[in-house]
């Protein structure tokens, strides 16, 4: 259950770090740390990983409930 969050998370701080340093640009607003604010990225990543276990709880949950008793 915790495989796409954490498979997220990681890309999403390598995307951070490349963008903060320049060498990459985007490829969403999100991602664009050096033209936000500080807080604007850290509540960025709090809704945006909110979101992601959320999604992945109710697509487990669905998958679950497919399954024979």
């Amino acid at each position: 259950m915790f495989l796409p969050p954490i498979i997220t998370l990681v890309y999403g701080i390598i995307m951070m770090v490349l963008n903060y340093l320049g060498k990459y640009d985007g490829p969403y607003p999100f991602f664009r740390v050096r033209r936000q604010s500080r807080l604007a990225t850290v509540l960025w990543t709090c809704v945006l990983f909110a979101a992601i276990l959320g999604i992945s709880f109710l697509i487990m949950k669905g998958a679950a409930a497919l399954q024979p008793a």
